[in-house]
């Protein structure tokens, strides 16, 4: 919401500011010609008229200027809301990391204790192999072969 009413002040602004320098340029317009010189002369009213105009215009630059400044600063600013979801945000990015961080050293853990319990195994299996060779129930191609198998 803080975003909507910056922009309407913004706009607000800058039609004030558009305003009261079109008001100004009118007036020195007239305040060029050879009428409004001899007005301004003689007819007091008329003075009078183009002064008003002036501080009007003046005025209204004044105020689509401030105007404008507070709809950038709205723009520009943060509410409360979007700070606290930033922070939430940061603070879920940090969160994943270090999750993701102790995920990656327990699967790199469970993954040396695989590694050396399939080597434990793989060297059980290689002395039974051994053992049945030295029975005579496999010949030296048949070892060779299956030690081969467990190896790759």
């Amino acid at each position: 919401m803080k975003k909507v009413f910056g922009i309407i002040f913004l706009v607000l602004g800058l039609i004030l500011v558009g305003g009261g320098v079109a008001g100004l340029v009118d007036l020195n317009s007239k305040s060029e010609t050879f009428d409004g010189r001899f007005r301004d002369a003689f007819n007091p009213s008329y003075r009078e008229r183009n002064s008003d105009q002036k501080s009007a215009s003046t005025a209204a630059i004044a105020s689509g200027a401030i105007l404008f400044i507070i709809g950038i600063i709205m723009l520009a600013t943060n509410t409360n809301i979007q700070h606290k979801k930033e922070v939430d945000l940061a603070t879920l990015m940090h969160n994943a990391r270090l999750n993701r961080a102790s995920l990656e050293s327990a699967n790199n853990e469970a993954s040396q204790t695989n590694n050396k319990a399939d080597l434990h195994e793989i060297i059980q299996k290689i002395e039974k192999l051994g053992k049945l060779k030295e029975q005579g129930l496999l010949t030296s191609e048949e070892f060779e072969f299956q030690k081969a198998k467990l190896l790759n």
